[in-house]
């Protein structure tokens, strides 16, 4: 989930894609995340 600053396009693009990937990634992990939260 790391990102690099800058780079590639602009600040406003990088944030955008930092976004949907957040949710992509939350979709994915969330329910993996449920069970080791109710398991601990």
């Amino acid at each position: 989930m790391e990102r690099v600053y800058g780079g590639e396009g602009t600040k406003g693009e990088w944030l955008k894609k930092c976004y949907i990937d957040k949710q992509v990634w939350l979709r994915k992990e969330n329910f993996f995340f449920i069970i080791i939260f109710n398991n601990s």
